[in-house]
C-alpha cells in the first residue's frame, strides 16, 4: 500500500478511526481501508464512484454520461465479471476492481481517495489471482492510470482509435509470473 492507509480483510472487526484535532497540528491516521467481493447491491455505490473518477479522468474526451446510464450499464455487465472487489473507506465504496478472466475489465477509485494506495491494492489482489497474461484498456490520455499500470510490468501491445469516445485507446498486457517479487512496482522508465 502506499501512502500510509492501511487494509483489513473483509473479516476482522474494524479498529475506530483517529481523529485529528481541528487546528491543533495533530495529524489524522491514514484511513483503514476495507477490500470486499463486489456485491449487487453495490450497484449504485459504484456507479456513483464512476461518475466521479470519470469526469476528472475524461476531461480531455467530454465524458458526460448521468449515474441513471452508467447503472443501467452496469446493471447488465454485472454478470460478465467473474471476479470484482470494492474497497470501502468508513463503510462506503471508494473504488473497485472488475475483471473476467486476466482481463480489467473497470477500474475506478473516487477523486476524494486517488492516490492513497487503493488502486493499487485492487490491482495487486487481482494480479495475485496468477492469470497471464493479464490485460486491460486505458486511454492513452490517461497518465494517471498509465503510470499505476506502468508501475507493475504492464505494456502496451496494441492501440486504436476508439470512434465512440474519440479518444486513443491502449491495450496493455502484463506476461510476467506472480509472486511477491512479480508484483512489487517498478520504477518509472526513463
Amino acid at each position: 500500500m502506499g501512502h500510509g492507509a492501511q487494509v483489513r480483510p473483509a473479516d476482522r472487526e474494524p479498529q475506530g478511526p483517529l481523529t485529528a484535532l481541528a487546528g491543533r497540528g495533530v495529524r489524522a491516521a491514514a484511513p483503514e481501508i476495507l477490500i470486499r467481493p463486489l456485491a449487487a447491491g453495490d450497484l449504485d455505490a459504484i456507479s456513483a464512484v464512476h461518475c466521479r473518477a470519470c469526469r476528472i479522468a475524461y476531461r480531455f474526451m467530454g465524458w458526460n454520461y448521468t449515474e441513471d446510464e452508467v447503472r443501467r450499464w452496469y446493471r447488465a455487465k454485472l454478470q460478465e465479471w467473474n471476479w470484482a472487489r470494492v474497497a470501502c473507506v468508513d463503510g462506503r465504496v471508494v473504488g473497485y476492481l472488475a475483471a473476467t478472466g486476466g482481463h480489467v475489465d473497470q477500474l475506478f477509485i473516487d477523486p476524494d481517495h486517488q492516490r492513497a494506495g487503493i488502486g493499487r491494492t485492487l490491482l495487486t489482489a487481482m494480479l495475485t489471482r496468477g492469470l497471464r497474461p493479464a490485460t486491460l484498456h486505458v486511454f492513452a490520455l490517461n497518465a494517471p492510470a498509465r503510470r499505476l499500470y506502468d508501475s507493475f510490468g504492464f505494456r502496451p501491445v496494441a492501440e486504436w482509435w476508439n470512434q465512440q469516445d474519440g479518444a486513443l485507446e491502449l491495450l496493455y498486457r502484463l506476461d510476467v509470473p506472480t509472486g511477491p517479487a512479480a508484483l512489487a512496482p517498478r520504477p518509472p522508465r526513463m
